[in-house]
């Protein structure tokens, strides 16, 4: 099928992989903007901060007890993987 830009549309995994490169651009970006500047928090720490505080206490101690100190970056990369996958989702939309 040819769109309206006159190229072949693009394969699943094509939409796939530039939906993962987007975000993880945007994520990178934002990590970039949050270090620069110290007015800002990074998102995926905002996300992370907002997972705890929503969390209830028990299942928060659980998590501590269970990983000990990598609690806070096992929370973080699956915060990461995870938007990087909605990404790609996204990109799969796009088609």
């Amino acid at each position: 099928m040819i769109n309206g830009l006159g190229f072949k549309g693009t394969s699943r995994y094509q939409a796939a992989l530039s939906g993962m490169v987007s975000a993880a651009l945007a994520l990178a970006l934002g990590e970039l903007v949050a270090s620069v500047t110290n007015k800002t928090t990074s998102l995926v720490l905002a996300v992370g901060e907002f997972i705890v505080e929503v969390t209830p206490g028990d299942v928060v101690r659980t998590s501590i007890e269970t990983l000990g100190n990598s609690q806070k970056v096992v929370l973080l990369s699956s915060i990461t993987v995870i938007s990087i996958l909605f990404g790609a989702f996204l990109g799969l939309l796009s088609r």
